[in-house]
């Protein structure tokens, strides 16, 4: 009880010395505690701001409405939301754990839960309101989307009854807690957006997340436009730009979002950018930067590793996809690229085996059936080369060299026709080589056959004429028109 009554004693010490140190800014202080999740400290700090009559009190009390609610004292995170919901003194996020707390409770709630949902959906949520959502459970953000939907069901209520404020509120639930058809729905169905760039950015990672990139861009576009001027929403449409092959715009927003954070994953992005504007040495400066901010993230080695094969540096490229593979081996690619440069390094045996590391964890990737089906091709192992070859025809039937393979390897086996078909599938796609395959191999071929046969048919003709002559000669007693001409 002593050490505990110590440590409690400490703890207030501690507290009255910070807030000595900094004035009495006490809204700064818990706001720190609570960004390092020092929850109970920031409730600490709440105490002594209310003892002290700080003038700005509910700003403590919006900061400490979160760290009661990381403690697990629901009750009193529902009381103080609650007062400051009711005084008008509230915010966007101290609004959201008041539904959330009050649907925690009881199925009885649903009411006030929506009615808090109403007033939320009256106004723009805050820009932050996201991230700052991040930190309450799926299942408690479940429970409060699941209060709404109830209260809107049971009391009948319809869009001609302005269903639009909880549909506001439903959308941002759902995207919180990672529902992201639900949240798509409620935004197109019944939003005007004109006041909500948050909506916007939401349907912007929607569309991104569905590979939907001019879409996503266009969101962002409008989401950044009115005012949601978010980190992540640069970061997103930095993506989007570069999805679209316009790397400078791409790095505009990067350089942003650098300005606001300095992060490894953004010079991560940059060097991708870099590398296809084939700024290979700008490339490897924002990559170094990038490890050096973060010497754990494995895609910045396996991305520095492409941008050293690029500039045909392939033994240095061999340590970098190694370096990803020990950090990460399921990073995307790196096994194949590990067997790229493997193999440029003449170390054939171990690219093979990366290869079939890549068939087995990426099956869907057709680089590396091809790889291994050029490699087999090499040695001559046509069963195996076909084998490859076939299955990365399948995955990316785009692909000349691999037809042309085929062919080759048909050829081997002295399979003309297949081969030909190989060929000519190659030469559809503008291989440079199946042209003179088609010529010297399956013309010539076509010749060969039209020679033997006509030889043939010649044959027949002149067995025909000797039977036909030689029963002329038995008609005429032995003789022919030449021999009687000659004896005349």
């Amino acid at each position: 009880m002593k050490r505990r009554i110590f440590y409690i004693l400490l703890l207030f010490c501690a507290v009255q010395s910070a807030a000595a140190q900094d004035g009495t800014d006490f809204c700064g202080q818990i706001r720190r505690q609570l960004d390092i999740q020092n929850y109970n400290t920031a409730l600490q700090i709440l105490y002594a701001a209310t003892e002290d009559d700080y003038y700005d009190i509910e700003c403590v009390q919006r900061a400490a409405c979160e760290a009661y609610y990381m403690t697990g004292d629901y009750g009193k995170c529902a009381e103080l939301c609650g007062k400051l919901y009711n005084e008008d003194e509230s915010s966007t996020f101290t609004d959201m754990l008041y539904m959330v707390v009050t649907a925690k409770q009881s199925r009885k709630n649903d009411s006030l839960v929506a009615a808090v949902a109403y007033d939320l959906g009256q106004k723009p949520p805050d820009k932050n309101i996201l991230q700052q959502l991040a930190v309450i459970s799926q299942r408690d953000i479940d429970n409060a989307a699941a209060a709404v939907s109830r209260y809107i069901v049971n009391n009948g209520i319809s869009p001609d009854e302005d269903l639009k404020p909880y549909k506001t509120v439903l959308a941002i639930l759902f995207f919180a807690a990672g529902h992201y058809n639900d949240s798509y729905n409620a935004c197109i169905d019944y939003l005007t957006m004109d006041n909500y760039p948050v909506i916007y950015y939401i349907l912007g990672v929607i569309k991104q997340q569905n590979a939907e990139y001019n879409s996503a861009l266009s969101f962002f576009n409008m989401a950044i436009r009115n005012g949601y001027n978010h980190y992540d929403a640069y970061l997103r449409r930095a993506v989007c730009f570069g999805y679209g092959k316009d790397y400078v715009r791409s790095n505009i927003d990067l350089d942003t979002c650098l300005m606001i954070d300095s992060n490894y994953y953004v010079f991560y992005l940059k060097g991708i950018n870099y590398n296809f504007m084939k700024q290979y040495q700008d490339a490897m400066n924002c990559l170094d930067y990038s490890i050096s901010l973060n010497d754990t993230f494995a895609d910045s080695y396996n991305y520095r590793g492409i941008v050293l094969s690029n500039m045909k540096e392939y033994a240095f490229a061999a340590m970098d996809f190694k370096n990803a593979v020990i950090l990460d081996p399921k990073t995307p690619f790196v096994h194949n690229n590990y067997g790229i440069a493997l193999e440029k390094t003449g170390k054939i045996q171990q690219a093979i085996e990366q290869y079939r590391i890549s068939v087995k964890t990426e099956p869907q990737l057709s680089d590396a059936w091809y790889n291994l089906g050029r490699i087999y091709t090499d040695f001559k192992q046509t069963d195996k080369a076909l084998k490859y070859l076939k299955r990365a025809a399948e995955l990316d039937p785009d692909i000349s060299d691999t037809y042309y393979l085929m062919g080759v390897n048909y050829q081997r086996k002295n399979d003309r026709q297949r081969a030909c078909i190989m060929y000519q599938q190659a030469l559809e796609l503008e291989h440079t080589e199946a042209g003179k395959k088609i010529e010297s191999y399956c013309n010539s071929g076509v010749q060969q056959q039209t020679v033997a046969k006509k030889s043939k048919t010649d044959k027949r003709i002149k067995k025909k004429k000797a039977e036909k002559s030689a029963e002329e000669d038995e008609e005429n007693g032995g003789f022919s028109e030449t021999d009687e001409q000659e004896e005349e």
